[in-house]
């Protein structure tokens, strides 16, 4: 009676096996029905932040009659990406005392001025990394103080405002 009992719970053991093993196959089954979508995803694209330029740290004081000088220049880029600065396309100049001084004693370089086609193309290129990226620049022989400028030129200050173009490098 032990050996029939035993071989009755093994063909048991195997028949609830095989029942288990066919349920889990039928549901597996189930599991792999396919299906479709379809729909649409969007993306969009950034503005340009335009360039700041200032002046350097400590920009030089040492303009007289008859001086040319460079003038050094920092650009900061906000935008995320990289730009090169390529050409010196503007220049304005005001006087700290234009009454005692005015902006006419100051000759630009005539490779800016007049502004040629394309501008004052700079040597070296100035590429500022994105993100808050700064670099600095100079405009080799920019200004010169004319012979004729007379004492109320002393102690002055000349801003420039400079209006540069480039390119996402």
């Amino acid at each position: 009676m032990g050996l029939q009992s035993s071989t009755h719970r093994r063909a048991w053991t195997v028949a609830a096996a095989s029942v288990v093993a066919a349920i889990l196959v039928s549901g597996v089954s189930y599991a792999y029905w396919s299906s479709t979508a379809s729909g649409t995803a969007t993306i969009g694209s950034t503005t340009a932040q335009p360039l700041v330029v200032s002046s350097i740290a400590t920009p030089l004081a040492d303009l007289y009659p008859g001086k040319t000088d460079d003038l050094g220049f920092t650009v900061k880029n906000d935008n995320a990406y990289p730009v090169r600065v390529t050409a010196l396309t503007g220049v304005s100049v005001a006087s700290s005392d234009s009454a005692a001084c005015p902006v006419s004693n100051l000759t630009l370089s005539s490779a800016i001025s007049p502004i040629p086609v394309g501008g004052y193309q700079l040597t070296p290129v100035v590429t500022v990394a994105g993100g808050g990226g700064t670099a600095t620049g100079t405009l080799p022989g920019l200004v010169q103080m004319n012979t004729t400028a007379g004492d109320g030129c002393q102690g002055k200050t000349f801003t420039f405002t400079l209006t540069f173009s480039g390119t996402q490098q």
